[in-house]
């Protein structure tokens, strides 16, 4: 498990990285859909202590992460969809609402669906994600 303490990236480019690595195949619009999954999941601490690290390197929750510490990964400054994510996170941060409050998302053509999307209500599909809400919440 990756204590949230264990990286050094400032929390803006651990979002960035995170949205990178889950939505780098994705459009703008579904980077965006992924970073508002981080910031919901950090309002409603959802699998979150509230803070940015304490959300993406949660334990089993962000994939990119597991078994992958953060300083295994740079975050590139000339890289074009490294600089969308980074204002994918920007943009959510100040405000930008979309995917409907989803505090999770999945590939169904990368995973297995799994059984919280059974019971989780969909609220988006963006490119190759599905997003959710939690019923709960």
């Amino acid at each position: 498990m990756i204590h949230p303490k264990d990286s050094t990236h400032s929390d803006d480019t651990l979002a960035a990285l995170t949205i990178y690595l889950e939505a780098r195949g994705e459009s703008f619009a579904g980077k965006l859909a992924v970073a508002a999954v981080i910031r919901n999941r950090m309002t409603h601490k959802y699998h979150s202590d509230g803070t940015v690290r304490g959300t993406v390197l949660r334990a089993k929750q962000f994939e990119p992460w597991i078994g992958r510490r953060p300083e295994e990964v740079k975050f590139d400054q000339t890289n074009r969809i490294m600089q969308e994510s980074l204002l994918a996170w920007r943009l959510v941060q100040d405000g930008r609402k979309v995917v409907n409050g989803a505090v999770l998302f999945f590939n169904p053509q990368l995973v297995k669906t799994p059984r919280w999307a059974q019971v989780n209500r969909k609220v988006a599909k963006i490119g190759g994600h599905e997003f959710f809400n939690k019923h709960t919440i």
